[in-house]
């Protein structure tokens, strides 16, 4: 009896160590579940602006981060058909907060009737310092105020757009969608002025760059995915209408964003090649432009 005793207890020790076995091979962790429900109970309280300013905190506590940007925005002008432009604007984004740096990586494509080409664009923001890439040569930018340079940056950045929105909180919709929560916002009038992309506008020339150009804003769309399980904006996609006017035309444009987040962005240095070999920028180079957000 005794060594039965003895039996059946090693027997439900084996059948133990075994089920803990197969939990850690299914990838289960023990608690996860009761996280993830705690999580749930959470949002289920939550206000859009609580869920945006829980999202920012999620995102600060990051050192930077990786973006996959994408823009395809096209332009129509009412009396020169000809000159309808279509842009698209492909790149790698990488940020860090502190200190602040910017290293952006891409390809401007740029499409007119009689025209077709696409230029490699690459900077980096250190400090007062920035590199560009332009006419395959580097380009090292005049120094730049420390106020110019937070504010380049941070355009630069989709947190930006959480932040302009969080203002705009009680004009948004907020469904879930596949282990996101999905943040809709519509807006019309002046307030759709801070998302207008002017950068690219006078990159691809569709103004001249010294040219003033007035924007009617309209109306802008913008939405943006924030994780269920660690409140990370993992991605923001935006389109802007707006007409434009300057002294030599008129004509109607619409933007379109889509950022992705691919991770986070720990350290940016400029290459010792680059910084030794940049030249200074000349008087012909001044209408090189900065690579818009």
């Amino acid at each position: 009896m005794k060594s039965y005793r003895w039996a059946k207890m090693i027997w439900l020790c084996v059948c133990a160590v075994a089920v803990t076995g197969c939990a850690q091979l299914s990838g289960a962790v023990p608690g996860a579940e009761d996280e993830q429900a705690q999580v749930e109970e959470k949002l289920k309280s939550m206000t859009t602006q609580d869920l945006l300013e829980e999202s920012l905190l999620s995102m600060r506590k990051m050192k930077g981060y990786r973006w996959d940007s994408h823009s395809d925005q096209q332009y129509v002008f009412e009396k020169q058909p000809q000159q309808n432009t279509r842009l698209k604007w492909d790149r790698q984004l990488e940020l860090t907060n502190s200190p602040l740096r910017l290293h952006a990586k891409g390809v401007l494509s740029k499409k007119q009737e009689l025209v077709s080409q696409s230029t490699p664009h690459e900077r980096y923001v250190t400090g007062d310092r920035e590199y560009v890439y332009s006419r395959n040569e580097w380009i090292r930018k005049k120094e730049s105020t420390e106020a110019d340079v937070v504010q380049d940056v941070e355009t630069a950045n989709p947190i930006w757009e959480m932040e302009q929105i969080l203002s705009h909180a009680d004009k948004t919709q907020v469904k879930e969608n596949k282990g996101y929560m999905l943040i809709s916002l519509k807006l019309e009038g002046k307030i759709v002025q801070p998302f207008i992309d002017r950068q690219t506008i006078h990159m691809a020339e569709i103004v001249p760059m010294k040219q003033p150009i007035h924007m009617d804003p309209q109306r802008m769309n913008i939405r943006l995915w924030v994780s269920k399980k660690n409140f990370r904006l993992e991605k923001v996609e935006q389109a802007v209408e707006f007409r434009f006017a300057s002294s030599l035309q008129k004509g109607k444009a619409r933007q379109e964003w889509t950022h992705r987040l691919r991770g986070e962005a720990k350290d940016i240095q400029v290459p010792r090649e680059i910084a030794k070999t940049a030249q200074p920028m000349r008087e012909k180079n001044e209408t090189i432009a900065k690579p818009a957000r």
